[in-house]
């Protein structure tokens, strides 16, 4: 992990034991999913997603609020056509991400 990464989460953990802080925020860009597993909540098959623009503004909520985590899950966040520009900006800010994903769409990219 990258050390300005590794010192904004851990700042972002020290502020929450002080007080009332989002140390970290979740990411739902999408409900679909393109499994249909019978242990799973999630199964839609509405293909609405957040947009790049919505992200990059609840991002900069996320950054006034020193989060020091952004947690993307959903349905399928892989599916969803703004991850790496999403990841890519968490990444500048050096905010540490993390994916929740069925991992059915990764290949060696």
């Amino acid at each position: 992990m990258h050390v300005k990464k590794k010192m904004r989460l851990l700042r972002s953990l020290a502020i929450n034991k002080l007080g009332p802080s989002a140390p970290f925020v979740r990411v739902l860009p999408t409900d679909y999913c393109n499994l249909g597993c019978s242990y799973c909540w999630q199964h839609t098959a509405d293909r609405h997603q957040m947009s790049a623009v919505l992200f990059e503004s609840c991002l900069r909520n996320a950054r006034r609020l020193d989060v020091g985590l952004v947690s993307f899950l959903g349905g399928e966040p892989t599916l969803w056509p703004h991850l790496r520009d999403a990841i890519g900006s968490c990444t500048r800010h050096h905010i540490c991400t993390d994916l929740t994903t069925n991992g059915m769409t990764l290949d060696a990219d």
